[in-house]
């Protein structure tokens, strides 16, 4: 039983009482005043027996009244928040009721006991009383030791020593308390108390709850108002008065029994060990945030910042859970930020939270599934929204008290977004209040970055493709290689100029290339009209002719990155694609839609096989994203043997800008010599020679 001291050991309960006469004070019913208001505070000897681990045996001093210090939290007016033997929550015209019997008490010559029952943190959270929120409890100590030293400071400066109880008084208030569960272990043990000192029927009692200091405490009064007491002889006045001092005994045996019966079963302290677990992952994810917010290297989670405080009303109040209409647009950014951090960034502990939420509130599902009440998976995710709202605030007050510096040297974060960050950019918005306008900017970004992507990746191609000498086993799969580099190329830096001011001729031809290179499970239903997959099968038959013609392994491997038989069979399935495709175009045009269950089925079964990595839309945008991130990543001086090379960080190109000038400059950074290269490919062609062998064996 912890309420003495352990060692350094702090006790879990200190009960201090002090007693005043009926003449000692002026009116006895001012207790009760003092005991409700919203202006008065106890701030009691229970706090420094806490610092000295010491029971609290002292009455002199024992409580002090500092006006304009709030100590209970109460909403509801007409209550008042004393509670007493049969209410937890007073009414007002109880509380009338309660000073009438004080002054009735003083005028019969009664005394009035006050007390102090104050709890230490750690119990309180052990026990399920208060919630388990280490950050606040830190804040909490911190101002508790401000103020402190404030009161030590010499000469006396009266403001700051104000302003620092308010902090501390303000931080108090916010923790969660279960203020009844406390209220009901006095409830239980006042009457024997009273009783084990004498007190007769005409004994009361009342109490509240305090929340204004480190430590959270109760404070409650007895009084009577027919004295029960001995008399004794006051040798300061020499006047006969009641007797004031309480037996240690019977305080102990108070403390004892609030001990127990605060106790908690095996159960609980599951429960409350969940609740703990909820609390500590809630607070690392809090922590992650404030850390990305500081310093974060996410240029993703950047450009989602910027663009949320950029759109902020520039007056009233930053409220997560707003409706302000002048507020929806920098919630879109705000909730991207916090989606994108927990689901991408932090994804880890995001679910441990979703899970150790989960095994909480199980819990209350045994308590409601017989009502039928409580749905368990509608609780988890109220638990996460409520998440997402804790840490939207947690943003919007750091940018109250450090406003983000959106004039950067090095341009907006969005110039240095990959490929990949646009497309999360495109994917959190599109369902968003944003103007569809922007948001298809934001589209066009990513197409630009993509083009980017395939550009840079695409010129890497046709460079090493220059390593290979042109012969008669790859003769004809080279030159149509070149062609199809070459074509891309300008496709690519075509999509990145935006199209702006192209002739008719010019608009054509590129959209003959785009048709011309868009992969056969890339082209809609729509669109798989007779003449359009005529045009595509030609150059896939093409392409599938020289392929098989051609005898140089090395060169299939490197472009198609499989053999020759591989490479061919995934040109058979793109012919097969079409050929289904275009059944379906036809059966809708002819209203045969019931036809195209089987057809379907088929073209699932074909985009479920394998297939060559490097011929699918999807391993381009992965080589894409990759090949941009290598850039992004590594210095322009790295050494780099055969094709495993990276290049310097580089921006996104702008509209009309000279894509060819910039990826000149990117080239001339990598140092690739023609010897590396060629050496590169010596042992290259080597592995593949040992690949196929071992394949064979």
């Amino acid at each position: 039983m912890a309420f003495k001291k352990i060692g350094n050991q702090s006790p879990d309960i200190i009960v201090t009482f002090k007693f005043e006469t009926a003449t000692s004070v002026a009116s006895f019913s001012r207790f009760a005043d003092y005991t409700s208001r919203e202006e008065a505070v106890l701030e009691n000897q229970a706090e420094k027996a806490f610092e000295e681990h010491l029971d609290g045996t002292g009455y002199e001093q024992m409580i002090s009244y500092m006006k304009r210090d709030a100590a209970i939290v109460n909403s509801d007016e007409r209550r008042t928040g004393i509670f007493n033997h049969d209410s937890v929550n007073m009414s007002v015209d109880g509380l009338e009721e309660l000073k009438g019997k004080l002054e009735k008490a003083q005028l019969h010559g009664c005394n009035l006991w006050n007390s102090a029952i104050s709890f230490d943190v750690a119990y309180l959270i052990k026990i399920g009383a208060l919630e388990y929120n280490p950050k606040l409890e830190a804040l909490i100590d911190q101002a508790d030791r401000n103020k402190k030293a404030a009161e030590k400071e010499e000469p006396k400066n009266p403001q700051k020593i104000y302003q620092t109880k308010k902090r501390l008084e303000n931080l108090a208030k916010q923790r969660v308390v279960n203020q009844e569960q406390l209220k009901a272990v006095v409830q239980k043990n006042m009457p024997s108390f009273l009783k084990s000192e004498g007190f007769g029927s005409e004994a009361f009692w009342w109490g509240s709850v305090h929340l204004n200091t480190k430590h959270i405490h109760l404070h409650v009064s007895v009084s009577e108002t027919q004295n029960s007491r001995k008399r004794v002889e006051n040798p300061l006045t020499g006047l006969s008065e009641p007797r004031g001092k309480l037996k240690v005994r019977n305080m102990n045996r108070l403390k004892s029994n609030l001990y127990h019966d605060l106790d908690i079963d095996e159960h609980k302290k599951v429960r409350i060990m969940r609740e703990v677990e909820v609390a500590e992952i809630k607070t690392k994810i809090e922590e992650g945030v404030e850390a990305s917010l500081k310093n974060s290297r996410q240029p993703l989670l950047e450009f989602y910042l910027q663009n949320a405080y950029e759109r902020l009303p520039k007056d009233g109040k930053w409220r997560y859970g707003s409706n302000r209409s002048d507020f929806k647009e920098a919630k879109v950014f705000l909730s991207a930020f916090i989606d994108h951090y927990l689901n991408v960034e932090n994804k880890e502990a995001y679910e441990s939270f979703k899970t150790a939420t989960q095994e909480q509130l199980k819990e209350y599902e045994h308590s409601y599934s017989s009502e039928g009440k409580f749905n368990l998976d509608d609780a988890v995710l109220k638990r996460e929204v409520l998440l997402k709202e804790r840490l939207g605030n947690q943003i919007l007050k750091a940018f109250k008290e450090h406003p983000l510096s959106i004039d950067q040297k090095d341009g907006k974060t969005q110039d240095f977004l990959s490929t990949k960050d646009w497309m999360s950019v495109v994917d959190d918005l599109k369902n968003s209040k944003l103007p569809k306008k922007e948001v298809g900017l934001y589209r066009l970004a990513l197409k630009q970055s993509e083009a980017q992507a395939d550009e840079i990746f695409t010129k890497v191609q046709l460079k090493k493709l220059g390593d290979f000498e042109k012969v008669e086993s790859n003769y004809l799969l080279k030159e149509f290689l070149e062609q199809k580099f070459n074509e891309k190329i300008e496709l690519a830096q075509h999509v990145q100029s935006g199209g702006m001011s192209l002739s008719e001729g010019e608009k054509s031809k590129f959209q003959n290339l785009k048709t011309k290179y868009q992969s056969a499970r890339d082209i809609p239903i729509k669109q798989a009209s007779t003449p359009f997959i005529t045009k595509k099968v030609q150059l896939l038959e093409t392409e599938k002719q020289i392929l098989t013609q051609t005898k140089d392994k090395d060169i299939i491997k490197a472009f198609y990155g499989s053999p020759k038989r591989e490479a061919v069979k995934f040109l058979e399935q793109e012919l097969k694609i079409l050929e289904l495709k275009q059944k379906i175009f036809e059966n809708n045009l002819n209203n045969h839609r019931k036809e195209n269950k089987v057809l379907f089925t088929e073209l699932k079964k074909i985009y479920g096989e394998s297939e060559p990595a490097n011929n699918s839309k999807k391993w381009e945008r992965k080589l894409s994203d990759f090949v941009s991130k290598e850039f992004q990543d590594t210095p322009p001086n790295s050494n780099s043997h055969g094709t495993s090379f990276k290049l310097p960080r580089i921006p996104r190109l702008n509209r009309g800008g000279n894509s060819n000038q910039q990826f000149n400059q990117i080239m001339r950074s990598i140092r690739l010599g023609e010897s590396e290269s060629r050496r590169a490919a010596r042992i290259k062609r080597r592995a593949d020679r040992e690949e196929d062998d071992e394949r064979r064996r």
